[in-house]
C-alpha cells in the first residue's frame, strides 16, 4: 500500500510540473528541462491509482516541449 501511495504522489507532481512547464514555454531552454522532468515523473507514476493525473501531466509536458521547440525555432530563424 505504501508503494502505491508513493506512485500517486508522482502522478500529482507530474501534473504540477507539467503545468509549470506550460507557463514556462516562453523561456525555451528552461521549459524543455522542466518538461523532461515532468514527463519522467509522469511515467514513473503512470501505474498508480491516480493514473489519469499522470496521463495529464505527461500530456502537459509533451505539449510544453513541442511549444518550446517551436518557439526556439521561430526565434532562431526569424
Amino acid at each position: 500500500m505504501r508503494i502505491d501511495n508513493d506512485l500517486s504522489n508522482y502522478s500529482i507532481a507530474s501534473v504540477i510540473i507539467g503545468s509549470i512547464s506550460l507557463i514556462l514555454w516562453l523561456i525555451p531552454l528552461l521549459a524543455i528541462f522542466v518538461s523532461f522532468i515532468g514527463g519522467y515523473v509522469g511515467v514513473k507514476g503512470y501505474h498508480s491509482e491516480k493514473g489519469r493525473l499522470s496521463k495529464a501531466g505527461i500530456f502537459f509536458s509533451v505539449l510544453s516541449f513541442i511549444l518550446s521547440v517551436l518557439r526556439s525555432g521561430y526565434v532562431y530563424f526569424i
